[in-house]
């Protein structure tokens, strides 16, 4: 039976604290998580007060519930917290209340009211099925004095964002890609002054500023950090990582600042860029990937281009006729699918490419790591067209790249960017596999789903062109269930037709194991 969050409420307002779980008949659907880290504040008002001088982290935990006609956002009590580390409290389950209160914030006040908030301090986990939401865009919040409940703001802490960009954001929502990068048109003027990598890094100490323009397509992308922790709480505390080259050269780039997630989002790999008012600095503690083709043959240039809230980045379109000419120069993106035999035979550490059907998903947890950076690892098994046998497949990563936790049984996976890895003969394991990947900081993860489906929300996605490479019934397979990226179908943008789309990776489709990304965009 669905509980009913206004009722819910007034009860609170009326008796501050409810701990007995009758008082709240009915259950409530988990539709949103937010995850932020403690403040200062908060960590001296702990009983007993938390050491400053230690460098661990601490996560909180917003959750928005919904009755389905209305919905509340409310604290999740610190208890309860390592249950949405270990992935049992999610998007989609439906719980319980045992016992809440109601809260407020000291020293803030909303139009002479206290601003209160809903902490949960139990709940029951009443069951996850497949996650069917109602129309979310319909749902308003219960009626609140509390502006942060209403808005993307914490509910507790001085902070002023959320520490996850995917964990804000409902399974269809675009939040993620608002502000991101304008189009250059083929009506918009071209700066005249573009240099090639090699030349900035020749003399970068001694141009003037700003320096000259770039022209460059995306390789691949690195990590997406999150740095405002416990004494360093920022706007826009989020640092990304790109590899860029051009036809001399390759290069590192830092993204900071208000844009820096909106435009990691939009720049996958064999996105064109054209950027101006960016900076340069001395290349330290480069982490290079494994590049194939043209792109793997290129050097790396000894400087690293900072782009933050000056800087001024531009999407290419491939078939921009201005540029057309520097397109063509630009090196050609590959991929290297392999399948499971192959993947017997290939070298240890050798990096591939793999599409397959998940079987199944284990072994799924979050840690902490090096000062509170908040991962996650999970094991995937994978079949594909070549043996009835899976693959393991091992997910690591630092969860601000894909959320995991959402990848299930029955999905079409393509990864790249994997590591091979061996296992020591008189190791044994499930199915005698001895074989396994693991991603690596520069892996790029895409599914599909049911175009049914509302929890969709992948906004690491590429190579999207494997999938069709060789077989019709792939091709319809991929016209039945549209690839969404946050909610947003990322296949036929740019393109207006399939045929057009598969004619831009030239010979690729000829059954060739290597996918040459000639004039791709994945916005």
């Amino acid at each position: 039976m669905a509980g009913n969050l206004k009722q819910f409420r007034s009860i609170l307002r009326e008796y501050k604290l409810i701990s007995d779980s009758s008082r709240i008949p009915g259950e409530f659907q988990i539709i949103a998580i937010f995850c932020y880290t403690a403040d200062s504040n908060f960590l001296k008002a702990l009983t007993p007060p938390f050491e400053q001088s230690a460098k661990e982290v601490i996560y909180l935990y917003d959750i928005v519930l919904t009755d389905g006609s209305e919905k509340l956002k409310c604290f999740l009590g610190l208890p309860l917290g390592h249950l949405v580390q270990k992935n049992i409290i999610k998007v989609g389950s439906y719980v319980q209340i045992q016992k809440a209160k109601l809260c407020y914030l000291e020293g803030e006040y909303n139009d002479s009211h206290i601003v209160q908030y809903v902490l949960l301090e139990a709940i029951k986990i009443l069951e996850y099925l497949v996650v069917t939401f109602p129309n979310l865009e319909e749902l308003q919040f219960v009626e609140s004095t509390n502006y942060r409940e209403t808005q993307s703001i914490p509910l507790v802490t001085s902070r002023k964002c959320y520490t996850y960009p995917w964990l804000p954001v409902y399974p269809y929502g675009e939040e993620w890609t608002t502000n991101g990068p304008l189009e250059l048109s083929d009506t918009d003027d071209v700066p005249q002054n573009i240099f090639i990598l090699q030349n900035v890094a020749d003399d970068w100490t001694r141009m003037p500023k700003p320096y000259p323009t770039i022209f460059v397509r995306v390789l691949a992308r690195g990590m997406l950090y999150y740095y405002g922790f416990n004494k360093n709480d920022k706007s826009h505390p989020f640092m990304a990582k790109l590899v860029v080259g051009d036809s001399s050269s390759a290069s590192m780039c830092v993204l900071f600042g208000k844009g820096a997630v909106s435009l990691y989002y939009h720049a996958l790999p064999g996105t064109i860029l054209l950027i101006e008012g960016y900076s340069i600095y001395k290349l330290q503690n480069p982490l290079y990937p494994r590049l194939r083709g043209d792109a793997g043959n290129l050097p790396f240039v000894d400087m690293e281009i900072v782009i933050g809230d000056s800087s001024s980045v531009r999407i290419v379109p491939p078939d921009n006729d201005s540029l057309r000419m520097q397109i063509a120069l630009l090196p050609i993106l590959e991929f290297s699918f392999a399948n499971r035999a192959a993947l017997e035979l290939a070298a240890n550490e050798s990096t591939v490419d793999v599409i397959g059907l998940i079987t199944n998903v284990s072994l799924f947890h979050r840690f902490m790591y090096k000062f509170g950076k908040y991962h996650a690892r999970c094991y995937l098994e994978l079949i594909d067209s070549s043996s009835h046998l899976p693959f393991v497949v091992i997910i690591y990563n630092n969860v601000l790249r894909f959320p995991v936790e959402d990848i299930h049984p029955g999905q079409v996976l393509v990864g790249t960017h994997f590591k091979v890895h061996h296992l020591q003969d008189e190791i044994l394991s499930s199915y005698q596999v001895r074989t396994y990947l693991k991603s690596t900081h520069y892996t790029e993860l895409f599914t599909t789903h049911g175009q049914n489906s509302l929890y969709v929300r992948y906004p690491a996605v590429t190579a999207v062109a494997s999938i069709i490479r060789d077989h019709q019934q792939e091709v319809d397979f991929l016209q039945a269930n549209v690839l969404r990226a946050g909610g947003i179908p990322t296949f036929f943008r740019g393109y207006k037709s399939l045929e057009t789309y598969k004619e831009s990776f030239g010979h690729s489709f000829a059954g060739k194991h290597s996918m040459q990304m000639q004039n791709e965009y994945l916005p």
